[in-house]
């Protein structure tokens, strides 16, 4: 089985090579498209779940770790990310639903979305971006585990609480550092550009506003693995896109009790700013 393979760092080849009986590297082969890398592992390797052979036959494809963890993890983050946040856009065009809005007569405009939007794709691409491609070479260093199998279930399930306790412990701290006086102006200010919160608001933020928050996303896994040795990538992306959620949810002011006192909060904090 894979599992028997040494560790490596691997950044100019992948360590999935060895999952095919001859050592071929066949991503790199010219011709070779990623669903003929998967077939070959499908068909050496039914043990596997479907799952993971997706995910080896990528990295076998790419024939760089570095490269391939990085591309998977940004591509990722971003297909969530506006993935959650449509809905929701979508749900604030139909009237029916603006009557559980706590601030309904505050309905983001097309432009602001867009601008919103914009934004926030500069932050992606300057301050996550860079998280993200270094993570892989760090995280090999501390000794994350990316091959296949996975972990089970309940070990993914105990690390994600972990890390839940982790960064919503940095935010806490770090956010409220951001709202010191010359912090907030020169930094976090940004961020409460809506006072009437919406989802696609929830990574609206200077870069390095989201750098410092976002490094408790990227660190908390990072903290786990320095002390136990113990983590796997998959579970470090399962752990990024919920985190995605929840700061989407945070920020679409909906029916839960916790959405309607944020958005309370944030019309005070405007309010507050423009006396």
């Amino acid at each position: 089985m894979f599992t028997s393979l040494p560790r490596s760092n691997a950044t100019d080849f992948s360590v999935f090579n060895e999952l095919l009986p001859t050592g071929d590297m066949l991503g790199a082969s010219p011709g070779t498209g990623y669903f003929d890398v998967l077939n070959q592992v499908s068909r050496d390797h039914n043990d596997l779940a479907y799952l993971e052979r997706l995910w080896a036959s990528w990295y076998l494809f790419i024939q760089n770790d570095t490269y391939a963890t990085g591309i998977l993890t940004f591509v990722l983050h971003e297909v969530f990310y506006f993935g959650r946040c449509i809905p929701f856009m979508i749900l604030d065009m139909i009237p029916y639903f603006q009557k559980y809005k706590i601030q309904a007569q505050k309905m983001p405009t097309l432009k602001e979305q867009w601008n919103c939007a914009m934004l926030v794709l500069v932050s992606h691409f300057t301050a996550e971006l860079p998280q993200i491609w270094f993570f892989h070479p760090v995280a090999t260093y501390f000794g994350i585990e990316y091959r296949t199998p996975f972990p089970s279930v309940w070990k993914i399930t105990l690390q994600i609480c972990i890390f839940f306790v982790i960064e919503d412990t940095w935010h806490y701290w770090g956010h409220r550092a951001l709202h010191y006086g010359p912090l907030y102006k020169n930094i976090h200010k940004q961020h409460h550009t809506y006072s009437a919160p919406f989802g696609l608001a929830a990574e609206y933020a200077s870069p390095i506003e989201t750098a410092i928050l976002g490094f408790g996303v990227v660190g908390s896994p990072v903290v786990l693995l320095m002390i136990t040795g113990d983590l796997h990538l998959f579970t470090m992306l399962v752990w990024m896109m919920l985190r995605l959620f929840q700061a989407i949810d945070a920020h679409k002011a909906g029916l839960e009790a916790s959405k309607r006192r944020r958005d309370k909060k944030l019309a005070k904090i405007r309010k507050n700013k423009q006396q």
